[in-house]
């Protein structure tokens, strides 16, 4: 019986996915494809273990909502944990607030 939690990615979030890696690719940035690669196995590794994230105590109202955070470079995973469902919500940069 196999413990891993399945992956749901929100429209908002493949929004941001695609935001990043067109910023990327129009600074002419050649990683973007390594970009996408990485954070995917980054949030692969979520099926196994959905508590390696933080809890984003500055953000009182996604702390509230139940939502952790994954690092990712200099950008933040904003997911939650359903069940045994992980939500990928949001993928911001750090300089940005997560909404």
């Amino acid at each position: 019986m196999s413990c891993q939690h399945s992956l749901v990615y929100t429209r908002s979030f493949l929004k941001d996915v695609l935001k990043a890696i067109s910023y990327k690719l129009d600074q002419g940035h050649s990683d973007a494809p390594v970009f996408y690669q990485d954070m995917c196995a980054k949030i692969e590794h979520l099926r196994d273990h959905p508590e390696i994230g933080s809890k984003p105590a500055h953000f009182p109202v996604f702390c509230a909502r139940g939502y952790r955070f994954l690092p990712y470079g200099s950008f933040n995973i904003f997911y939650a944990v359903r069940g045994k469902t992980v939500v990928c919500m949001r993928l911001r940069h750090t300089s940005r607030q997560p909404i």
